[in-house]
């Protein structure tokens, strides 16, 4: 296999892995493309926040709908 034989099927590969994760992320709930996009220790300080002002996790999905 030649070099260029291989970072073609390297690249389909990438692309494939891609469209796996694009088609995926269409079936993320507003909570998992929360968790997936957002850095944990922010999350999980605004929780504890929320929890300590009366509010819930899942608040922010009901108003977001």
């Amino acid at each position: 296999m030649s070099l260029f034989g291989w970072l073609k099927g390297l690249r389909k590969r990438e692309e494939d892995a891609a469209l796996r994760r694009a088609a995926d992320e269409q079936l993320e709930s507003p909570r998992e493309r929360r968790i997936s996009e957002g850095d944990m220790e922010g999350m999980q300080a605004d929780e504890q926040t929320g929890l300590r002002f009366g509010e819930t996790a899942d608040e922010p999905e009901r108003l977001a709908e």
